[in-house]
């Protein structure tokens, strides 16, 4: 480690009075001050070679947004109008102008810089009374339609950035009709997406929620085929449900029920977290979104995988800094087409990725050889992939001290964070699954037993 790895990170925090959010605790803030200042993870390289400058890329990202605040405005998609349903493959909402006003929010709670907080309070606002994104108007927004495809997880990535910037605010920082409004929005946006989320897993079953039988229609033909790598066992719809594009899904839905504190809401992300670690997570260490992976791009699973296990764990995270450590705690042997067995848990499923990388599993991708240029193993044409960095907020409950070698590539047979890092979509990988966190070493990495929000 270089010489700031421990800057502001030696001692315990003091407890503080303040504010709780949804995934900042009074101690954390404190604590991001300190780093703000000192490091770790303020610049480039401040903790080991090739780590993140966090906080040198939020601050810059909070003057770009101060400096062109209506930049990510969002009209909803151009097709159609008001009266016609959005469709699968519809327009998306923009990735930078949303990612640095949740940044700028960041810096207003961090810093307590009001120019960052007057801006960003004023487009959320905007944005909550803009007819195109008004998800109450189902004639416009329709359930059933988007399912788990385009647009539908990537507006789901733009309204938990945004929700994440409210929440940074925080409540005093508007009127009580300014709370309503925005309250609203983000109900009417969840209940949306719920009913996809919901609707499109119970078909799977004979009576979600009150029994595990499948339905007749999965038993009778499972749609087994292909494989998650290669000489593994082949892939069935049912496995293939959890992945990636509706565990973003169940996060949004998930933390807008911690939020408002609504049952139904917070229900529905659960059961998602629940049978993701049944039908999802492999007894023998792997999740099902591994399918993704292919000779040409042998990370791609790998990527995907990390890019499901990482929501879930926010759920878990959301729900247990409310006072449910459930989630954390949930521990299943269910499972189907073999995906039954063994004991897994969301530390279980968190784990394996680094299993991958430091040689404990070398599987090779699907349909390849076993060629080094196929090895599941975090890298790949010069590149390495660390979309399980993410894994380190969960991290701050588990403690665990494999993970930590694991996010921050320490551990035996690991190699360090690499000088070319693959990126996550069309966000930094830095900023988690979706690019909805500011950073999320800079809030969370290697804070194990220095902070306690639960």
């Amino acid at each position: 480690m270089g010489e700031d790895a421990g800057s502001g990170v030696a001692e315990a925090v003091p407890s503080v009075e303040g504010r709780s959010g949804l995934l900042h605790s009074p101690e954390e803030v404190v604590l991001w001050r300190q780093r703000a200042q000192q490091g770790p993870y303020r610049v480039a390289g401040d903790v080991s070679a090739n780590s993140p400058g966090d906080w040198s890329r939020i601050r810059l990202n909070a003057d770009r947004f101060v400096a062109n605040p209506s930049a990510g405005r969002w009209q909803g998609p151009p097709q159609g109008d008001l009266s016609t349903c959005v469709q699968q493959w519809d327009g998306e909402p923009p990735t930078g102008g949303p990612s640095e006003l949740r940044d700028a929010a960041f810096v207003a709670l961090v810093t307590g810089e009001e120019r960052f907080a007057t801006e960003v309070k004023s487009e959320l606002l905007w944005q909550a009374s803009a007819p195109g994104t008004d998800f109450s108007n189902r004639s416009r927004w329709c359930p059933g339609v988007l399912m788990d495809v385009n647009p539908g997880f990537i507006v789901t990535w733009w309204l938990t950035k945004l929700l994440l910037a409210y929440d940074y605010l925080g409540p005093e920082a508007f009127s009580a009709e300014e709370q309503a409004l925005l309250d609203e929005w983000f109900l009417e946006a969840a209940r949306f997406f719920q009913v996809d989320l919901d609707e499109s897993l119970s078909r799977l079953f004979a009576d979600r929620g009150r029994s595990e039988r499948l339905s007749r229609s999965i038993r009778i033909n499972p749609d087994c085929g292909g494989n998650y790598f290669l000489g593994s066992r082949t892939t069935c719809t049912l496995n293939r449900h959890y992945n990636n594009r509706r565990a973003t899904t169940a996060r949004f839905v998930g933390l807008v029920g911690v939020h408002q504190q609504d049952d139904s809401l917070k229900e529905s992300a659960r059961q998602f977290v629940e049978e993701f670690l049944m039908y999802g997570v492999f007894p023998e260490a792997f999740v099902a979104d591994f399918l993704r992976g292919t000779p040409d791009k042998p990370m791609l699973g790998f990527a995907y995988g990390a890019n499901t296990v990482a929501p879930v764990l926010t759920i878990a995270d959301a729900f247990a800094r409310s006072g449910d450590t459930s989630l954390y705690e949930y521990t299943t042997s269910v499972g189907a087409f073999g995906s039954e067995g063994g004991a897994k848990n969301l530390l279980f499923a968190a784990r394996s990725f680094g299993k991958h990388v430091d040689g404990t599993y070398r599987r090779y991708v699907r349909d390849s050889s076993e060629d080094p240029d196929y090895l599941i193993d975090g890298e790949w044409a010069g590149m390495g992939f660390l979309h399980d960095v993410a894994f380190a907020q969960a991290n701050v409950y588990f403690q665990d001290d494999y993970l930590r070698q694991a996010y921050t590539r320490s551990g035996s047979g690991m190699d360090g964070y690499p000088s070319r890092v693959a990126s996550n979509g069309p966000h930094p990988v830095w900023t988690g699954e979706g690019g909805i966190f500011p950073g999320v070493l800079f809030m969370y990495g290697q804070t194990e037993g220095i902070v306690w929000p639960y």
